[in-house]
């Protein structure tokens, strides 16, 4: 990108005199993930908009209107003039709620209302102060992130395209955040944003801020896979189950008893409970572990929980016989609820 010092102006393309800064991202080369300065203290715009402010400034709008109480005649054609009246101004939205003398009413806005108002009506005017944000500081889209690679494009052909629109114009498809598997214009991997993002090395590698805080710690997290609940840690979520049902048990509905209902509910996760809640977690792990010699691959959900409850079936004598072993500590005085 170019400056200009002395206007504080940017430009994609050459100019002469004009100061150049190389936004680029080489190998090895550490990219930030917010717009900050750079060696010489300047920081250098969005490329996709270089009017954009460095700084957050504060900005006065001013908004023309009508107090609520105004009349004025309006045309409806061959039904002739009906004389309006503004009952409520909503500002969030800006549309004026207008009622008619038949008791028909509706919502305008002020450029459909002030053709209707007389010569030196009375108006008002409302000044509201925003917060422009600046970009020094703000997160880089992915956008951002590929131009500085050298890896976005705005237009690129695409000969799977059979979009009139984009045959005529000739500049071929947009890039996308995501192509969709519908996508009309059948386009590829290379077209989406987050595919080649995914694609670096160091994004594909990026650990989340929640690992880097136990790495700092001296720890490790594993991760589990999202949407498998079953293989969560030593069965927590399973765990959550059992103590979910009970509090469905005991619950009375009153109020004042909710936390202590909830307290309760976590009594039935004895040390016994626990090891069963982690061995089921275990069962669903073992389905899914790759390195096993004898694996086999599971291509649908039935397929894995068949392969759980086989493995439950001929692994544990205290799923299968439960009620037996009930029945025997019961006899020597030892009753399990």
């Amino acid at each position: 990108m170019w400056h200009d010092p002395a206007e504080d102006k940017w430009s994609l393309t050459e100019v002469a005199n004009w100061t150049k800064h190389d936004c680029r991202v080489r190998e090895g080369g550490t990219q930030t993930a917010t717009f900050e300065p750079n060696a010489e203290g300047i920081t250098p715009p969005p490329f996709y908009d270089l009017e954009a402010c460095p700084d957050s400034i504060d900005e006065e709008k001013t908004t023309a209107g009508v107090p609520v109480g105004t009349t004025f005649k309006k045309d409806f054609g061959e039904h002739g003039f009906f004389v309006g009246t503004v009952k409520a101004f909503k500002e969030d939205t800006g549309w004026y709620s207008v009622q008619y003398p038949d008791g028909d009413g509706e919502d305008l806005r002020w450029d459909q209302l002030k053709p209707h108002l007389k010569k030196g009506q009375k108006t008002t005017t409302t000044t509201k102060q925003t917060t422009k944000q600046g970009y020094v500081g703000a997160t880089k889209g992915m956008r951002q992130y590929l131009w500085e690679r050298g890896l976005y494009f705005e237009y690129k052909e695409n000969d799977l395209c059979k979009s009139e629109r984009c045959l005529k114009k000739g500049l071929g498809c947009p890039m996308m955040d995501k192509v969709e598997k519908t996508d009309k214009h059948h386009r590829p991997h290379e077209f989406s944003m987050q595919h080649v993002l995914g694609q670096c090395r160091d994004f594909a590698n990026e650990t989340s801020a929640l690992e880097e805080k136990f790495r700092l710690r001296g720890m490790i997290l594993i991760m589990s896979p999202k949407g498998h609940p079953e293989l969560a840690g030593k069965g927590i979520e399973f765990s959550w189950g059992v103590s979910k049902k009970y509090f469905r048990k005991i619950n009375n509905c009153v109020g004042k008893d909710l936390h202590a209902n909830i307290m309760k509910s976590f009594e039935v996760l004895d040390l016994a409970q626990s090891m069963r809640n982690s061995r089921r977690t275990r069962r669903y792990r073992d389905a899914c572990d790759t390195k096993r010699s004898d694996y086999q691959s599971h291509d649908s959900y039935l397929s894995v929980e068949k392969y759980v409850t086989a493995h439950k079936c001929h692994r544990n004598t205290l799923d299968q016989e439960t009620k037996h072993i009930k029945d025997v500590l019961a006899e020597h005085g030892v009753f399990v609820e």
